[in-house]
């Protein structure tokens, strides 16, 4: 994986926001920490700690010039989003995630940055059940682009 820059070095800054450590490998760990990736767990991403994680999202973005944001859906628990590959057993509730998201498209715009892209991954329809994981993939598409869009107010 050498060359991809994730660090400071390469002047990318890469965050991870709802890992699961059961579902990663130490080399995968150790990795991150060599690029410096910086990570938030899921069992820190619920809503009693959302103005934590605001704030770390705050000191983040005040070291970037633009945002690129991909949503992977096997971060939601497997009953919001069963169609992924490796469902979450536990994951990160719907309603963290968007309120997080909402902070960054208003946060970026205060800062007078950009956005430059956003993307989904993990989708699976074979295995969605009453296209729940569809669902949460079209309003993450929804809200980044009304958000953003500076239709919508926070």
């Amino acid at each position: 994986m050498d060359g991809y820059g994730f660090g400071d070095e390469s002047g990318c800054l890469f965050k991870l926001v709802g890992l699961n450590p059961s579902a990663n490998t130490e080399a995968l760990y150790q990795f991150a920490q060599t690029q410096g990736v910086r990570w938030t767990e899921d069992l820190d991403c619920h809503a009693g700690n959302l103005a934590r994680l605001e704030l770390l999202f705050t000191d983040w973005l005040d070291n970037i010039d633009c945002l690129y944001i991909t949503l992977c859906l096997d971060v939601f628990p497997a009953a919001y989003a069963p169609g992924v590959s490796a469902p979450a057993g536990l994951g990160v509730e719907p309603s963290v995630v968007f309120n997080l998201l909402r902070y960054l498209s208003v946060e970026m715009a205060r800062q007078q940055k950009k956005i430059v892209l956003v993307d989904v991954a993990e989708m699976n329809p074979t295995k969605d059940i009453d296209q729940r994981t569809a669902k949460l993939a079209a309003r993450y598409v929804h809200q980044m682009m009304v958000v953003d869009s500076g239709r919508s107010k926070p």
